[in-house]
């Protein structure tokens, strides 16, 4: 089970957001494109479906998660993760057209392939989240975008759903003669 750690255990800082990695979001600002992220600080339009925690990078905690960085607003922004000052990798290149489809909603862009996302796991250990801007959204110089990190499912679990969808590929594939 992951854990959080406080600031001074990763880079002396005070003022470092202990997360848990339990799939909550978290939101962040951002200007232009190299800048890091920032804390809200009472510039956020809060996020619903669902409401985003509000706090403060670097990130950290312990353990294994899996890391989602997902843009919000307009469409184009891109991010770049780090862990512990290490790339992790970069979010979705899509059309950078700059238009607003789903404002604040999670779910909603989510389920909308014109935002960029980053789907990236780490390990057992310690970590430190920053995100840097790489790209802003056509017409735009600052935005809000989230993250979330999870847990890693059991490896069980893995195997349960594995076989479920085995049974329900199974079936139709029956059901289909």
């Amino acid at each position: 089970m992951a854990s959080p750690i406080y600031g001074s255990a990763i880079n002396g800082s005070l003022f470092d957001a202990a997360i848990t990695p339990d799939g909550t979001w978290h939101e962040f600002l951002f200007n232009t494109a190299t800048s890091a992220a920032m804390a809200c600080g009472g510039g956020c339009v809060p996020t619903v479906n669902p409401i985003a925690v509000q706090d403060s990078p670097p990130w950290t905690f312990a353990g294994p998660a899996i890391i989602t960085v997902l843009d919000l607003f307009a469409h184009g922004d891109r991010f770049q993760l780090f862990d512990n000052a290490l790339p992790l990798g970069s979010s979705s290149v899509v059309l950078n057209d700059g238009l607003n489809t789903c404002d604040n909603n999670i779910g909603c862009a989510l389920a909308d392939v014109r935002y960029s996302r980053l789907v990236a796991t780490v390990g057992a250990g310690a970590h430190s989240l920053t995100i840097n801007v790489i790209q802003n959204a056509l017409g735009n110089t600052s935005g809000a975008a989230v993250f979330q990190a999870a847990p890693v499912p059991e490896p069980g679990t893995m195997m349960l759903m594995g076989g479920i969808l085995v049974g329900v590929s199974l079936l139709r594939s029956h059901r289909a003669k």
